[in-house]
């Protein structure tokens, strides 16, 4: 995987680099944040919905539908210290075979981001000297 690093030189906006690419993230004003890009959890919830949005294009791209309508839109419920539930609505092209969504649920299912989510994943802070 790519070397993914996050700064505040300067201050707010938090600066991302993922590999080549960068982008910010940011907080509300209210949080000492500057808002002038998503949150950190935004980004993750995004990056879920992306995710499913391309399993999916791809299940389509496989069966000779067109992914140009395709669309993922994403709610979350947000608890005292985590996000506790999130819903992916996927809006299908108009001739996605309704017969194949079963097989279609299967692949959105197997997203590498939601699966690394829900198997137990080892997390640890290192801190530099």
């Amino acid at each position: 995987m790519a070397e993914i690093t996050a700064d505040l030189s300067g201050g707010y906006p938090i600066r991302v680099r993922v590999g080549e690419f960068e982008f910010i993230m940011d907080l509300p004003e209210r949080l000492g944040g500057t808002n002038q890009a998503p949150t950190p959890t935004e980004f993750f919830l995004a990056s879920i919905a992306a995710c499913e949005v391309f399993y999916a294009a791809r299940f389509l791209e496989r069966r000779g539908v067109a992914p140009s309508t395709l669309r993922a839109s994403l709610e979350a419920e947000k608890g005292d210290s985590c996000v506790e539930k999130a819903t992916v609505t996927l809006e299908l092209p108009p001739d996605f075979p309704r017969e194949q969504e079963s097989a279609l649920r299967r692949m959105v299912e197997g997203c590498f981001v939601k699966q690394s989510i829900l198997r137990p994943m080892d997390f640890e802070l290192v801190i530099a000297e």
